[in-house]
Parts: C-alpha cells; sequence; structure tokens
C-alpha cells in the first residue's frame, strides 16, 4: 500500500484537526493579529478572546470602546480574513 506523500502543513493540519486544537491555534493567531492590528493600548482593554466554530469573540472592558469597535467590526472582520484566509473566520462578536 502506498501513501500519498505530505507536506509538512498538511501533517500539522491534519493533526491539528484530529486532536481539536484548531481552534486553539486560531485563537494565538487572532490574538496576534489582534495586538498587529490596534497595539498594546486596545489590548490591554481586551480581557479575553475566544474562537470557536469560526467565529471570534472579543471581550473588552470599555463600553466606549466596545461601541467604537461594532461600527468598524466588518473592517476589522475583513482584516483578519485577510491574514487568515477568507474561509477561516465568518463573524466577529464585539462584547
Amino acid at each position: 500500500m502506498r501513501h500519498k506523500a505530505l507536506n509538512i502543513s498538511e501533517v500539522l493540519q491534519h493533526w491539528a484537526k484530529n486532536f481539536k486544537v484548531e481552534d486553539k491555534q486560531l485563537h494565538f493567531e487572532v490574538d496576534k493579529i489582534w495586538l498587529e492590528m490596534f497595539g498594546s493600548d486596545i489590548y490591554e482593554k481586551t480581557i479575553k478572546i475566544v474562537v470557536k466554530n469560526k467565529v471570534v469573540e472579543i471581550y473588552l472592558n470599555s463600553p466606549i470602546l466596545k461601541q467604537e469597535l461594532q461600527y468598524a467590526k466588518s473592517k476589522i472582520l475583513l482584516k483578519i480574513q485577510a491574514q487568515l484566509g477568507n474561509e477561516t473566520i465568518k463573524d466577529i462578536k464585539i462584547l
């Protein structure tokens, strides 16, 4: 029986899917993108970032910041999708 040769990226993706760590891996990537997009001031006002079922949930401790980021939600989503791939994240919630 011959096996198809896989590159390291395919092996890691397969492993992540089998051990259900895709969302955790995605969480670290989104966390990094969030810091790069908004810098340390807004990052410090971020309580937590959760990624599940292709939805990013951003929890903030500032009501004013929440409201302002709600207005920019679609632009934020597009930037995250551009860095991760369009099919990776479907929605973002600012909470």
